[in-house]
């Protein structure tokens, strides 16, 4: 049995064909110069796309975000079941617009969106797009959400006291997501953490040990996300209070039916009131 091999020419109407050579013929135009191969590239494999593409999609919370599903398909009447999966694997149904998380149709049905109305960090995670094609193949196709936090201040208020010589922690409590980083400053100076043994930073402030009355001032807690660029700062007025101590006072010797005065002095921070109890 002769072998045949498909061979483009053009024929007489400079039209092209393809037409069948047996492997002697072939190889005497090829060496001609009169014959090439033929390679045929299949149509593309069915797959369905997401948009916005990407692995991952990020926004920040309370926005809102649409995730469309469209097969890219040689024949998208052959879709069945085009449908969304929420991270648990379960079908989403909902076509109420009233609803936190729903799903439309699109173009005659060929295009599925899946709607968050407003993004909580409880939907975060991975949402799976699936449809049957011509019956027999599955197309799958998933995407990542992530939700972001923008800096939020939790506990830093604008005002607080510490007590000189005791430690104290300056309340500055941040919640962001990505994870922000934190640095301080003093009047407008850098505080150096990494070099001093009187200040320990952590998630809820910045920690001063054996707090001196020189300790007092404008502190600026500053958080800076570099995923985002995000940057925030607070300044916290700290006030170091000096507890009250009575001065030593003189005895005062009082002559029956005459006037005397005892005087009471005081310090403290702030300045202390006094009262007499007989």
């Amino acid at each position: 049995m002769r072998k045949l091999i498909p061979v483009p020419v053009f024929d007489r109407n400079s039209k092209f064909k393809c037409v069948e050579l047996s492997k002697m013929w072939f190889w005497l135009l090829w060496a001609a110069g009169l014959a090439s191969l033929t390679v045929t590239f299949a149509a593309h494999a069915p797959r369905l796309q997401i948009q916005p593409e990407g692995a991952t999609i990020e926004k920040p919370v309370d926005s809102g975000l649409a995730l469309i599903c469209t097969p890219n398909v040689e024949n998208p009447n052959l879709i069945t079941q085009l449908e969304w999966r929420d991270p648990r694997n379960r079908r989403i149904d909902t076509t109420d617009s009233r609803a936190p998380l729903y799903i439309q149709r699109a173009f005659g049905e060929m295009t599925i969106v899946l709607i968050f109305s407003k993004l909580t960090e409880n939907f975060a995670g991975k949402y799976t797009c699936a449809a049957n094609y011509a019956t027999s193949e599955q197309l799958v196709a998933s995407t990542t959400v992530k939700t972001i936090i923008g800096i939020t201040w939790v506990n830093a208020p604008e005002s607080q006291y510490s007590t000189i010589g005791r430690d104290y922690k300056i309340k500055c409590e941040i919640k962001a997501n990505p994870e922000p980083i934190v640095n301080w400053l003093k009047d407008g100076e850098e505080i150096n953490v990494t070099n001093s043994n009187r200040y320990i930073t952590d998630q809820q402030g910045l920690l001063i040990k054996k707090v001196r009355e020189s300790d007092d001032g404008v502190y600026t807690c500053r958080a800076l996300v570099f995923k985002t660029g995000q940057i925030e700062t607070r300044n916290i007025r700290v006030e170091v209070q000096i507890p009250p101590q009575i001065k030593p006072m003189e005895p005062v010797e009082v002559v029956e039916g005459e006037e005397a005065s005892i005087i009471c002095n005081g310090i403290g921070k702030p300045p202390p009131a006094f009262k007499w109890i007989k």
